[in-house]
């Protein structure tokens, strides 16, 4: 995360997606997957969603992994300092 949007990483190469081009962010709720689903308005070079899985953290059965609401937060954020 920086201050124009995610920065999206396989090691060997790496894109810059603004926020204004995320579409979506989810988190799954099951408990041995907490992965986070980002989806994109544009095929990034990546694709046009990535998951990825965050930090491990201990999360009641059913809850959504915390960064999921921040990133959501973000986009919102964000996009409206562009209006």
């Amino acid at each position: 995360i920086d201050a124009d949007g995610l920065v999206i990483s396989n090691y060997l190469r790496e894109v810059r997606v603004p926020w204004r081009d995320i579409l979506q962010v989810s988190g799954s709720r099951w408990v041995s997957t907490r992965q986070v689903t980002v989806v994109f308005d544009r095929n990034t070079g990546f694709g046009t969603s990535i998951i990825f899985m965050p930090k491990m953290r201990i999360l009641w059965p059913g809850q959504e992994h915390p960064i999921a609401q921040e990133l959501r937060d973000l986009v919102l954020v964000r996009r409206e300092r562009l209006i």
